[in-house]
């Protein structure tokens, strides 16, 4: 798997020798990391990001398909996207525009707590 953040794709090469190409949904990369189990945990550029209603953090699958995207983390702010996330181990939480602090649970794509931080 290849990540450019220049030219702002992620490319992986299947089984067939086939390349598959991932690009931003709406705005650029801005956080990506690849799990342990291979699968592409992806924040993009939270200004102006606009994709069908949805936040800017997702996962994408071993053959780059968007497995899901994680919610927000209060429903009174719709519009709340991440700024970024963190890893310490297998534990991951992302923090949004808002001041809310999120666990993830990388599996299922789930909130496993919300803190507000502020």
């Amino acid at each position: 798997m290849k990540i450019d953040f220049l030219r702002n794709v992620i490319s992986f090469i299947d089984e067939f020798g086939v390349i598959k190409k991932h690009s931003p949904l709406s705005t650029s990369f801005y956080e990506v990391e690849i799990l342990a189990d291979g699968r592409v945990l992806v924040c993009e550029a939270p200004f102006n990001f606009e994709y069908r209603a949805k936040s800017n953090l997702y996962c994408l699958s071993r053959t780059l398909d968007v497995e899901w995207f994680l919610s927000v983390p209060n429903l009174c702010f719709e519009d709340d996207l991440y700024v970024g996330f963190t890893s310490w181990g297998n534990e991951i939480y992302a923090n949004s525009l808002a001041c809310y602090r999120v666990g993830i649970d990388t599996n299922s794509g789930l909130l496993k707590s919300v803190e507000f931080t502020k």
